[in-house]
């Protein structure tokens, strides 16, 4: 049960009763415990130097600085005790309601730090003294640091959340317009290149013809690894670590050159380390590429398979091969189980990375304390070095990207239009049309005869674009297996029928269930933004649910009350196309517009900001038909009365999210 436990954020005053749910602090202290550690002791308290939360992510690629919270001592005590408070609130009003993982609450924090220490450099140590005046100051420091739009977009949040908790008064409207205006126009949007096919296939081709190499020699690698390893815990030599090393053949040294970094006495310096943890990265880098490029799997979700991740099921005669291990983008950042579709040499990946990790694997185990420590454990993702002192075991993802990068550079192909032998996966002549096709929104170019510049997430794209282009499925199979929420969403809103239908399902009943699942699933995470979020939200049923909100009137206390409620059809969800409707038999053509009484369209209806856009782009359509009846002089007064109050409805809806624009000029167009 414990273990259960850890994986929440627990903010008490004591720890005596973890089976109880705490009570919030209102005025926390010294001896407010904000987090414990993996065997439930209380490990930070409101007042520590550090607040440690790595106790509460059961991600086995989770790295421990991604869960601190170090305070700036340098701060005035003004600053650091409204920071305090803040970080407090928003960790105890994110468990309480919302599904943001407790990163995003860090983020939140470090960002607000960053803040309070450039403003003190400017003149303001006490926090309440930022105010409107102080408005083109805070412009100023924000486009100085030359953000994206969207970190400038999360400058403007925290400062409006720190606004929200009485640490500051300044506030800010329209941060979308304002946070383009502020950001640095080289830092855009950038798209994440899909690799052109010819390339695809020589790239993969390597990490196949390296990983089915590395498979006929698994075990003997398991143990020159091991036996490395080993060789360093004992009294050894330059010339017996270079003995050892060119007896097996994999990697050599031939001249022992002290780092800076290391001893320089024989019997101490690790020799060959480097050389030795590169080459085994680079065997979990091809492995890694080889899965990804197969089932379009992200970096993290490397580090949750495990020796027995590799599963076949037979439907109908026919073997579907598939990966399991789990994602954490839909639980508060906990692995949730998920299984991937694979092809069968996905198998030899598996078993390769199995063999390599062996001797880790048992000494993790033999150390293993907690589930936590066990869970840890099983990853195949492990570093060469798990004996060291740091908390996470897992290869970071920067040395798995550095050895992603040297892949392109091993391989070897023809040239279709030239026959010449290429070293290297270059980008030619030849691919530069499909490579514009694939990638026409990028921000950046691959220069030909440049080696292509290989990143992990290349393949989850790359797998998207060819497993619908080449007719293999469409979206709805690649959300799945991506795990995505929020891909095409409007088509799964209480449109069961009409999907099942156009993709030739309905008499699967598997199928179908499983529709009826990812529905219920995307269903869920909507209405989590609408309940458990600090979204804004319009409409009938959006201002009152924005209101009880605001009273601190919960309908929902988490995500799991809803899916309750969606699944016993307590609720549900309808996606109009303009708007979100939680009546399911309401229908847009019988909504009305009464604005002496309201400018919503009717008593069920939920507005998004995305939906205020579209609200936006209605008004200027009803504007140019008024001025077109008004110019033409047309004398339908019904029809002018129409547009009228439906341009109020759009203004209205515009300005209780903050868009800014001119109030349209009735007289004036009369």
């Amino acid at each position: 049960m414990k273990s259960e436990l850890m994986r929440r954020f627990i903010p008490s005053e004591n720890g005596d009763n973890d089976l109880k749910r705490p009570v919030f602090t209102a005025v926390p202290n010294e001896n407010t415990i904000i987090s414990y550690d993996e065997s439930g002791t209380p490990l930070s308290y409101y007042t520590s130097g550090e607040w440690d939360f790595y106790a509460y992510t059961f991600k086995r690629g989770a790295r421990e600085y991604g869960y601190r919270i170090i305070w700036d001592e340098s701060l005035s005590p003004e600053w650091l005790q409204g920071l305090r408070r803040f970080a407090y609130e928003l960790l105890w009003e994110y468990e309480r309601t919302n599904s943001t993982a407790i990163t995003t609450v860090i983020n939140k924090v470090q960002i607000a730090t960053r803040l309070a220490k450039t403003l003190s450099e400017h003149g303001i140590t006490i926090p309440s003294q930022l105010d409107n005046t102080k408005r083109e100051m805070v412009f100023y420091i924000i486009k100085k640091r030359n953000l994206s739009q969207r970190t400038c977009e999360d400058y403007l949040s925290v400062l409006n959340s720190l606004s929200r908790a009485s640490v500051t008064n300044l506030t800010f409207t329209s941060i979308g317009k304002l946070a383009k205006k502020l950001s640095s126009k080289s830092k855009g949007k950038k798209q994440t290149l899909a690799i052109p096919e010819s390339i695809a296939c020589a790239i993969y081709g390597q990490a196949i013809s390296e990983v089915e190499r590395y498979h006929a020699e698994r075990h003997r690698l398991a143990e020159f690894f091991s036996g490395y390893i080993k060789l360093l815990s004992q009294a050894y030599t330059y010339a017996s670590v270079r003995d050892y090393l060119n007896s097996y053949g994999y990697v050599s040294i031939t001249n022992f050159e002290p780092s800076k970094y290391r001893e320089s006495k024989e019997n101490t310096a690790k020799f060959g380390w480097d050389t030795v943890s590169g080459f085994y990265n680079d065997i979990q880098a091809a492995c890694g590429a080889m899965i990804s490029s197969t089932t379009g799997m992200r970096i993290n979700e490397w580090y949750e398979l495990t020796p027995d991740s590799y599963q076949t099921r037979t439907f109908n005669k026919t073997t579907v091969c598939y990966l399991v291990g789990s994602v954490s983008k839909l639980k508060k950042g906990i692995p949730k189980p998920h299984a991937w579709v694979c092809a069968p040499q996905t198998e030899l990946a598996i078993d390769v990375l199995k063999a390599i990790s062996e001797y880790q694997r048992e000494s993790l185990m033999s150390q293993a304390q907690t589930d936590k420590d066990k869970h840890f454990a099983q990853s195949l993702f492990l570093k060469f070095d798990v004996n060291d002192n740091k908390r996470n075991k897992a290869t970071s993802s920067s040395a798995l990207t550095t050895a992603l990068k040297k892949l392109p550079h091993r391989v070897t192909y023809i040239s279709k239009e030239t026959g010449e032998s290429i070293v290297g996966a270059k980008m030619l002549p030849e691919h530069l049309e499909e490579y514009q096709k694939l990638n026409n929104q990028r921000s950046e170019n691959v220069e030909i005869g440049k080696v292509w510049p290989l990143l992990s997430h290349q393949f989850r794209r790359t797998f998207a674009v060819f497993y619908v282009r080449n007719g293999f499925g469409n979206f709805m199979q690649i959300k799945q297996q991506f795990a995505h929420v929020k891909v095409a969403m409007s088509m799964w809103y209480g449109r069961n029928s009409e999907l099942a239908t156009s993709l030739d399902l309905r008499i699967d009943d598997d199928i179908q269930d499983a529709i009826e699942e990812m529905n219920i699933e995307l269903m869920t995470e909507v209405l989590s933004d609408i309940y458990l979020t600090d979204k804004k939200l319009s409409g009938g049923a959006g201002k009152s649910i924005d209101a009880k909100k605001r009273a601190g009137v919960h309908v929902f206390g988490s995500r799991e009350e809803i899916e309750i409620a969606v699944r016993n059809g307590s609720i549900t969800l309808v996606d109009n196309g303009t708007s979100l409707c939680l009546n399911p038999s309401c229908g847009r053509l019988s909504c009305q517009i009464d604005p002496s009484t309201s400018t919503l369209q009717c008593k069920d209806d939920i507005l998004f900001d995305q939906h205020i856009e579209q609200q936006a782009q209605l008004r200027q359509r009803l504007i140019r038909r008024l001025e077109n009846l008004i110019s033409g002089e047309i004398n339908q007064p019904n029809m002018i009365s129409k547009l009228t109050v439906g341009i109020k409805a759009c203004e209205k809806l515009m300005e209780n999210h903050d868009v800014t624009f001119s109030p349209y000029d009735f007289k004036g167009a009369a």
